[in-house]
């Protein structure tokens, strides 16, 4: 119903661009993972378009950074739960 909709108006796709394109403003990081995460989560057809080399490099370089903030590593934990679930 909604994650049908937000994916139909483009919505994953400009949170992606946001957050691979490294434009996503600091203090929006964390809530802009939450969002594609709650988009994803239990639906495949959300799944399958966020699933992207790209966004797993990201997810990846998060993980990696020693100084990453505690709340984007568990924003980027819950959205890689969710784009798995049921993969």
């Amino acid at each position: 119903a909604s994650q049908d909709y937000f994916r139909s108006v483009g919505g994953i796709e400009i949170l992606q661009d946001l957050l691979i394109n490294d434009t996503c403003p600091p203090p929006a990081l964390c809530s802009a993972l939450l969002c594609l995460a709650c988009a994803v989560h239990q639906n495949v057809a959300s799944q399958n378009l966020t699933l992207t080399e790209d966004m797993m490099s990201l997810i990846h370089l998060y993980f990696s950074q020693q100084d990453c903030n505690s709340n984007i590593l568990k924003a980027a934990a819950f959205l890689l739960a969710c784009l798995i679930d049921g993969n």
